[in-house]
C-alpha cells in the first residue's frame, strides 16, 4: 500500500523518515537511550509520540498472539534496550522502504542513498523537527546510505548555521557518529570536488573535516599527499582547502607517518605548506614531533627510497628553529640534507 501511494505521487518516504528520525529524537529527549527509563511516566513528560509507538507495538504484538498460550506483553516491561530497538526497526522500516521502492518508481538502477536526498530534503522543508537533529539522526542511523555523500553534505552545510555546526562538531568529537568514514581516497574524491564550491560552503566544510579527521582513524597524511601530488591543482580554486590542511595538520600529532610525509612533500605552488606544519608541531608538540624525526633519521629504507625526495627547504627551517631553542639536531638533520 505504501509503495502503491508512493507511486501515485505522495510523499512516502519522506513521511516515514520524519517519524523515525521524531521518534528517536524523543527517545533522546526523554533519556530513554543508553539509561534506566520508567516507560509508564512518557506520557506524563510530553512524550505522547513515544507513547503512541509504544501503545501500537505492543497492540501489534499482543494481536499476533491472538489466542495463544503465550504471555500477553504490555508497555510496564519495556527497557531501554527495547525501546532502542525500537527506534532502530523505525529506521530499518524506512531502509526496506527505500530498497522495495527502487523498482515500483523505476529506479532499479539507483543506489538508496540517492534515493535518500530526495526525502531528506523534503524533510528539512517540513520543520517538523529541528533540521540539525534530523542530520544527526541520519548519520546515526543511516550512516551507510549518507556518509561522504557530497549532496547529503552540502544539503547539510546548506541548512545548518554555524551555531549548530558548532553542536554537531561536538558530537564528532565525542564520537556520537561521523560524516566522512574511513575511506582516505573517497575524502580525498570529496575534497576535490569541494574545489568547485562557494567560499562559504568551503569554509563550513572544512571546519567539518578537521574536526573529524583529527579525531578519527583515517590516515590523513594518504588524503595530503593525494592533495598536492594531484596534478591540477590552482592557486586560487585551492586557497581555501590548502588552509585547511595546513589547520588539520596543526590539529593532528607528528606521528612518523605525518612527518614523513610532510618532509617529502613537493615543492609546488604551496611551498611553504611543509615548512608551515612543522613550525606548527615545533611550537605545539615539539616533543613528539622531535621524536619522529629521530625515528626517521635511523630508518634506512625511508631515507633511501628512491620513491620519495626530502623536502630540503623544509627540514632547513626545521633546524633553524631547533637551534633556536638550543637543541642540537645538527646530526639528524644531516641524514636529511646531506649536502648542507
Amino acid at each position: 500500500m505504501l509503495l502503491l501511494w508512493a507511486r501515485n505521487g505522495f510523499p512516502v518516504g519522506p513521511r516515514l523518515l520524519s517519524y523515525a528520525s521524531r521518534l528517536a529524537y524523543v527517545a533522546n529527549a526523554a533519556g530513554c537511550l543508553g539509561n534506566s527509563v520508567a516507560v509508564a511516566k512518557l506520557s506524563e513528560s510530553g512524550m505522547l509520540l513515544l507513547a503512541y509507538h509504544f501503545d501500537g507495538y505492543f497492540t501489534f504484538l499482543n494481536r499476533r498472539k491472538g489466542d495463544s498460550s503465550e504471555t500477553f506483553v504490555s508497555a510496564s516491561e519495556i527497557d531501554e534496550k527495547s525501546i532502542a530497538n525500537l527506534v532502530d526497526s523505525a529506521f530499518t522500516a524506512y531502509r526496506c522502504f527505500l530498497l522495495s521502492s527502487r523498482t515500483i518508481l523505476h529506479k532499479a538502477d539507483a543506489f538508496p542513498s540517492k534515493l535518500l536526498f530526495p526525502d531528506l530534503k523534503d524533510c528539512t522543508h517540513w520543520k517538523r523537527i529541528r533540521t540539525k537533529i534530523l542530520f544527526c539522526n541520519i548519520f546515526c542511523y543511516l550512516s551507510d546510505l549518507s556518509i561522504n555523500e557530497e549532496d547529503i553534505l552540502r544539503l547539510l552545510i546548506e541548512k545548518l548555521d554555524y551555531a549548530d555546526l558548532m553542536e554537531m562538531q561536538f558530537e564528532i568529537v565525542l564520537k556520537k557518529f561521523f560524516l566522512f568514514g574511513d575511506n582516505p581516497k573517497l575524502i580525498f574524491h570529496l575534497i576535490k570536488n569541494s574545489l568547485n564550491w562557494n567560499s562559504l560552503e568551503q569554509h563550513k566544510f572544512w571546519g567539518l573535516v578537521r574536526t573529524e579527521l583529527s579525531v578519527s582513524e583515517v590516515q590523513v597524511e594518504k588524503i595530503i599527499l593525494e592533495f598536492f601530488c594531484y596534478g591540477e591543482i590552482d592557486l586560487n580554486l585551492s586557497a581555501i582547502a590548502v588552509a585547511g590542511l595546513l589547520a588539520l595538520c596543526s590539529s593532528c600529532a607528528p606521528t612518523p607517518e605525518l612527518f614523513g610525509m610532510i618532509v617529502s612533500l613537493p615543492n609546488n605552488l604551496f611551498q611553504d605548506f611543509a615548512a608551515a606544519t612543522l613550525a606548527s608541531w615545533a611550537a605545539s608538540n615539539s616533543s613528539m614531533l622531535f621524536d619522529s624525526l629521530t625515528k626517521l633519521a635511523d630508518d634506512s629504507t625511508f631515507l633511501n627510497s628512491t620513491e620519495i625526495r626530502i623536502n630540503q627547504f623544509a627540514i632547513l627551517c626545521l633546524l633553524s628553529y631547533f637551534n633556536a631553542q638550543g637543541m642540537n639536531g645538527s646530526n639528524m638533520f644531516s641524514n636529511f640534507c646531506p649536502n648542507n
